[in-house]
């Protein structure tokens, strides 16, 4: 019998990690609803916010039916510490794209499509006619699927902001992200007054259209976010908020920080703040 000789292990030497709670652990990707849908993104040349972000989520939405289309490239203009979103300069601009989005969304004959797209700074307005032609053209082939955007800043020019609004989707998202004191760390292209400015402005275009933000939670608010993240969201008439936790697989990229007594205060007062703010409207 051969003899194996046991390594003390060295109490000073760095420890395994501990395994992730079962609440935060997902389950692989590979369902047959996933595989056909990751086949269709290949094979009409379109990207999603679901595989270019990392996010873990996705054999669980595709395996559901549904996805985040990301438009306008795979490649960022913008380098926030916190998206998984490579970064660098955009191919040449693709108009065939919004056909080919809407073409896919009615092959699957969905009823809610959410349109994202990475920031294009190098365009002159933002990439705004490109989110309005993608709504037009879904508009086209399947005139009851209700349409969400999730935009970029547009650098505040009011020019790119009613263009989309003037395409009537059923929500209008800007994402502020995160607080005042924690946004030029977060997000250093973007400015915490000019994505306020855009939510402003898309509400007072219409008023039919849903106004709708996402605040990220757990970068280290430290009790500063209800007076810092939602002080300016009711005077924005923002109607619709959501919050989620950052993640970013690559390596340099900042994860969460904490997810504390000060964020759950956070939550239930970003959403006090927004009924209050709904109600005097009303």
């Amino acid at each position: 019998m051969r003899r194996l000789n046991v390594i003390q292990a060295d109490p000073g030497a760095a420890q395994w990690p501990e395994k992730k709670p079962r609440w935060l652990r997902v389950r692989a990707p590979g369902g047959d609803r996933y595989r056909d849908l990751k086949q269709m993104m290949r094979s009409m040349g379109l990207n999603s916010v679901c595989e270019e972000a990392h996010c873990p989520n996705i054999g669980e939405c595709w395996d559901s039916g549904t996805a985040t289309f990301l438009i306008m490239g795979d490649q960022c203009t913008r380098n926030c510490p916190y998206c998984a979103i490579a970064h660098g300069r955009p191919d040449e601009l693709d108009e065939d794209e919004p056909r080919r989005v809407a073409e896919m969304i009615e092959q699957l004959q969905l009823r809610h499509v959410v349109i994202t797209s990475v920031d294009r700074d190098d365009l002159p307005d933002g990439g705004a006619r490109i989110f309005g032609w993608v709504i037009e053209e879904i508009r086209d082939r399947l005139p009851d699927c209700s349409i969400e955007v999730l935009t970029p800043d547009f650098q505040g020019m009011p020019d790119s902001i009613a263009r989309v609004m003037a395409a009537r989707p059923e929500i209008f998202n800007h994402n502020m992200e995160t607080t005042r004191r924690l946004h030029r760390t977060a997000r250093p292209g973007g400015r915490y007054d000019r994505s306020l400015d855009v939510l402003r402005i898309a509400r007072g275009l219409d008023e039919d259209v849903l106004i709708k933000t996402g605040i990220m939670l757990g970068l280290g608010e430290n009790g500063d976010a209800p007076s810092g993240s939602t002080c300016g969201l009711p005077s924005a008439t923002c109607r619709s908020i959501g919050t989620h936790r950052p993640r970013s697989s690559l390596p340099g990229r900042s994860w969460a920080r904490r997810w504390d007594s000060c964020t759950s205060k956070a939550v239930r007062s970003c959403g006090a703040a927004i009924t209050r703010g709904n109600r005097s409207k009303s």
